[in-house]
């Protein structure tokens, strides 16, 4: 199987997805999955949808039967549950679509704060190990990504401005070599973050020996 991008659009931010999203060509070989509402905003986009996820109490019986007739493969969810929506549809992505390159999930970073931390903390789950560095969110004015032990590059967003790491878990030797405001080699035993940075170039080299960072690309 070929590696894909698999996009998962949650319920959240509706007006900036379509924005976000772009036009499907640009994503003609992606995968869709639709989280709860968040499959009425493909639909009103007119994106394909590969798999619908959720308990879909936000949505009418009307737009269900719309759903069953576009959706390839639709996975009910209980009202009452243990993981949230979001959590279910990322496990269902790692079986359905095992060689994804990366999983970019829209929508998901507004709202209640509690279910943004929720997703946050998502690498941080064992059953999610294996794709943490795969895992990215996005939102209008941010792009979040996660980073494990090694050295990385990562490439700048066109539109995005400020550069901004923190850790998730204890970090050693974590350095960052070419962004504006460079790090010597430091380890940090509490979460802490390293904001308002800024590319120099269109990209950014920085690596660390143990521990896992999240890494935010933002503007105004």
């Amino acid at each position: 199987m070929a590696k894909e991008t698999v996009l998962i659009v949650s319920g959240g931010e509706k007006e900036n997805i379509a924005e976000l999203l772009g036009a499907y060509d640009e994503w003609r070989n992606a995968q869709f999955i639709g989280v709860d509402a968040g499959n009425m905003t493909l639909l009103e986009l007119g994106y394909p949808i590969d798999l619908a996820v959720g308990d879909f109490d936000s949505i009418s019986n009307e737009q269900m039967e719309m759903l069953k007739l576009v959706a390839k493969e639709i996975h009910v969810l209980p009202a009452e549950k243990d993981d949230t929506d979001t959590q279910v549809a990322l496990l269902l992505a790692m079986k359905k679509f095992p060689e994804a390159s990366s999983f970019r999930i829209f929508g998901a970073t507004g709202g209640r704060i509690d279910h943004f931390l929720s997703n946050l903390f998502l690498p941080l789950e064992e059953r999610f190990a294996s794709i943490a560095e795969k895992i990215e969110f996005h939102n209008e004015k941010n792009v979040v990504k996660f980073f494990g032990k090694g050295t990385h590059r990562w490439f700048k967003n066109v539109e995005m401005k400020y550069l901004g790491f923190a850790n998730l878990t204890p970090v050693e030797k974590f350095t960052i070599l070419d962004a504006k405001y460079t790090l010597p080699s430091t380890n940090i035993t509490q979460l802490f973050a390293y904001p308002s940075n800024e590319f120099l170039g269109n990209k950014v080299h920085f690596s660390l020996e143990k521990g896992l960072i999240v890494g935010v690309q933002s503007k105004d």
